[in-house]
């Protein structure tokens, strides 16, 4: 009864925005005072220390959007469209990368919904998410732009329902992101270094720089507290990793990043 009573708590309190310490703080007080309730705690820890694994350590540098759109052209010129969907679920979708390497292609529902909507919307299954244990078991992501929607189309009609979008493993996709941002002179060490898990930081930026809306966000990118998203809002990280570019590089992103349009509307011409 107890347990059940401090698990409750615990996910006030992370619903709350809290910091994870509160409830170690509590249950660690609790113990003290009774070291019977040690064992006793089960799920009050499990879920603490969920919760601990949810908060991130670090912050990603988010990933500007001319980044993004640069990455996604190169990735077309190359003849790799399937890493390219990976792009634009992470930054669009704003999913994890391991939701988004694990994405079957029947995860991927296009829907055209009522007239107000004059658009075909995707909506995205999310078989794993990572907070399931602390929010809702069933989550989706859900993608608006046009481009991305009508790529992403065109690219799972003919694939098999059961195949994955990305089928060639975690690794080989880190080793092919590395190459393009080494091609476009983005770091990919140190601190200001652009890794996978920067496009869903990056997402996150660019859609707070449009936006301003908080809980939209929070809900669109399924961050169950505003304190959580506050670690992938960086408009100064996004501003600063320019100058960790030299010019030449910088326009060379520039160049590429206005051609992203073009290569993804007509890939499958």
């Amino acid at each position: 009864m107890l347990d059940d009573v401090v698990a409750d708590y615990a996910q006030f309190l992370f619903r709350g925005g809290s910091p994870w310490g509160d409830s170690a703080e509590l249950i660690n007080a609790l113990v003290d005072q009774n070291p019977r309730l040690k064992r006793a705690l089960r799920k009050s820890w499990a879920l603490t220390w969920r919760w601990r694994h949810l908060t991130p350590t670090s912050n990603h540098t988010p990933t500007p959007l001319a980044v993004f759109q640069a990455m996604v052209t190169v990735a077309l010129h190359w003849n790799w469209p399937r890493f390219a969907a990976m792009l634009l679920l992470m930054f669009s979708g704003l999913l994890r990368v391991g939701e988004s390497l694990g994405t079957l292609v029947e995860d991927l529902s296009f829907a055209r919904p009522p007239a107000a909507v004059p658009h075909t919307l995707l909506y995205v299954r999310l078989r794993t998410p990572k907070t399931r244990m602390t929010w809702a078991r069933r989550q989706h992501a859900r993608i608006d732009e046009q481009l991305c929607v009508h790529f992403l189309q065109l690219l799972v009609a003919a694939l098999p329902s059961r195949q994955r979008l990305w089928t060639l493993g975690y690794n080989e996709f880190v080793k092919r992101h590395r190459i393009i941002l080494r091609v476009l002179g983005i770091p990919v060490e140190g601190p200001m270094a652009i890794t996978p898990a920067s496009h869903r930081a990056g997402g996150a930026t660019f859609y707070y720089q449009l936006y301003e809306d908080i809980p939209w966000l929070a809900w669109r990118g399924r961050w169950a507290t505003t304190k959580s998203l506050e670690h992938y809002i960086q408009e100064i990280a996004a501003i600063n990793l320019w100058a960790h570019v030299d010019a030449m590089a910088t326009a060379r992103i520039e160049r590429l990043a206005k051609a992203s349009e073009d290569a993804l509307r007509c890939y499958f011409s």
